[in-house]
Formats: structure tokens, sequence, C-alpha cells
């Protein structure tokens, strides 16, 4: 393009010249607004760094055996791999992600707060109070 414009630089009006400034411009404009939404949408996209995916998942522990030393609960692993389920199951789907290591780095905060709140569902909770095994000690609720 430089070197069409140098070729018709002694030919043209001050006006062609204007407007070949205008479209060159433009041009440089739109493939600049192209870059930053590509890297806009590459931040908001990409997944945890490892200490952040390491807190999450250091949270998710936390609040499960706060659940279980809260309630004083005696569970084998088959119930307390209930909460684990249900806990991430609910991230999952809080975050929108199948697993989650796919867990977005703008979801971070989001998934924090879901680990802060969580609770397990009635239905977990029926489902370890269900399962006849003889540490199966649920405290109230």
């Amino acid at each position: 393009m430089e070197k069409r414009a140098q070729q018709a630089e002694l030919v043209m009006t001050p006006e062609q010249k204007i407007d070949l400034l205008i479209e060159t411009g433009s041009r440089a404009n739109h493939r600049l607004d192209h870059v930053e939404e590509r890297m806009d949408d590459f931040e908001e996209n990409r997944r945890l760094e490892t200490g952040d995916y390491t807190t999450v998942s250091r949270g998710v522990s936390r609040a499960v055996n706060f659940y279980v030393r809260d309630r004083h609960l005696q569970l084998t692993k088959e119930q307390r791999s209930a909460l684990y389920k249900d806990i991430n199951g609910g991230l999952n789907q809080v975050c929108g992600v199948r697993a989650r290591i796919q867990i977005k780095a703008k979801d971070f905060d989001k998934a924090m707060k879901y680990i802060d709140d969580w609770r397990p569902s009635t239905a977990t909770k029926m489902l370890i109070q269900q399962t006849e095994l003889p540490l199966a000690g649920v405290a109230g609720d």
C-alpha cells in the first residue's frame, strides 16, 4: 500500500491523499479492533492458573471437612464421596463447566463464593443417612 501511495503521490490531488490516509487509518483501526476483541476473548476464557486451581481444590476439601466436623459425622469413604460429588457437581453447574479443571479464570470469585456458601443437597444428606453402615453417625442438621 505504501508503494502504491508513493507511486500515486506524484499525480494525486490533496483530497485523494487525504482519502488514502483515511482509508489506511481505517484499515489499521479495524485490524487493531479485531486483535483487541481476540485478546479480550482469550483473557475471559482462559482456564485457572495452577495456584488458583489449587485454591479451589483446597476450598472444596475444607468445605466438606467443615461440614463433617461441624455435625460430628463419622462417615465411610462412600458417604464422604457423596459429599464431594455434591459440591463438585454444584460448582461445575454454577461455573458452566463439565469438570472442575475447566473453570475459567473469570469465574474464580464465583467458584469461591459457591464453595463458601455450599451446603449438601437434601438428596445427598438423605443418601448418607440411608447408607446402613456402622460408621454412619449423622447428627442433626
